[in-house]
């Protein structure tokens, strides 16, 4: 009952929708890509930072995560941001842009796959 319903509520959205501008702006791929990379950047930020917030409160086991930082993402942590990772405000800034441009392309992204999908001729039996 709850997938039906679901599934009304996307139909009837698809049929009030005539210009698909905003959602067609972007390749699928480039929005499949920005929500995938800018929502685990975020969660990899968040994570960092409280990490380093506990390991500097002194909790044993952020500092044994701090200590094998180097192997996050298999390196890529070390690569890109240095011996420490991220921590304090620029961390949770970067956190929040990420998770607001993965938060920004999810709409985007439901109403290509699926919306635009729907209002394809031929589906609802037209």
């Amino acid at each position: 009952d709850f997938i039906q319903r679901a599934q009304l509520r996307v139909k009837r959205r698809a049929a009030l929708q005539k210009n698909d501008v905003a959602s067609a702006s972007l390749p699928l791929p480039a929005l499949i890509i920005q929500v995938g990379l800018s929502g685990g950047l975020c969660c990899l930020l968040l994570y960092s930072f409280s990490v380093c917030s506990q390991a500097d409160a002194g909790a044993p086991w952020a500092v044994s995560a701090l200590a094998q930082s180097d192997t996050w993402l298999f390196g890529a942590v070390r690569a890109v941001f240095g011996d420490r990772p991220p921590s304090g405000l620029l961390a949770l800034l970067l956190a929040s842009l990420n998770g607001f441009n993965a938060l920004r392309c999810a709409p985007l992204l439901f109403d290509r796959v699926f919306v635009i999908a729907l209002r394809a001729p031929g589906k609802d039996g037209d």
